[in-house]
């Protein structure tokens, strides 16, 4: 047999083999309930949906609902997650389903990865960056309104409203149970601009 038939010959034995292999997972991974693999599909949109406003609202209500909401049900995103041929199919079915539904919201990496591979602790950190974010985008609303007024006792009122709220914003970590890794120091830094302020 020539030396380029014995290559073509073993290549096609690798993909044999691997094909095998790929079946034989497939066939011997565990099936969940069908019930809750079903769940994936519209609870998954709902979760993008989600994910995309937490990381866009500055409304500290919205924030705060939407991470409870989110909370409710990722769990079981994560133990399904145990059955990876199963809960891979329908995340990337849910994938296409809100693409479809929403073709001018595209998807962040951040959130497609919360999807695919559903891991509380990443979750703690995204719900934790947006917490920040949202503080952020409340601020620069508060400022452009602050920047119109005249009076020095509207322009107080919105700087304590804006050192309120921050401690509101820093209250949903304990509420939600949600790991600080140096977010909490950096809304106090924010808040702390505004307390200078307010002393003047």
């Amino acid at each position: 047999m020539s030396t380029p038939l014995l290559i073509a010959t073993f290549i096609i034995f690798c993909v044999v083999m691997i094909i095998r292999k790929t079946k034989s997972q497939k066939i011997n991974e565990p099936k969940a309930d069908p019930f809750e693999i079903m769940q994936i599909g519209a609870r998954g949109v709902q979760l993008l949906e989600s994910l995309s406003i937490i990381s866009t609202t500055r409304k500290l209500d919205t924030l705060s609902g939407r991470i409870a909401y989110i909370l409710e049900f990722y769990p079981s995103f994560v133990a399904l997650s145990m059955f990876p041929n199963q809960y891979m199919k329908e995340a990337q079915k849910t994938r296409s389903e809100y693409e479809k539904r929403y073709p001018n919201r595209p998807i962040n990496n951040k959130a497609l990865y919360l999807l695919l591979t559903p891991d509380m602790d990443n979750m703690g950190e995204y719900m934790a960056s947006c917490i920040v974010l949202s503080y952020s985008e409340f601020i620069k609303d508060e400022m452009a309104h602050i920047e119109k007024l005249k009076r020095n006792s509207a322009i107080n009122k919105r700087i304590e409203n804006i050192i309120k709220l921050g401690d509101d914003f820093k209250s949903l970590f304990e509420t939600h149970n949600i790991p600080d890794t140096g977010q909490l120091e950096a809304i106090d830094k924010m808040k702390e601009l505004f307390n200078k302020k307010a002393a003047v």
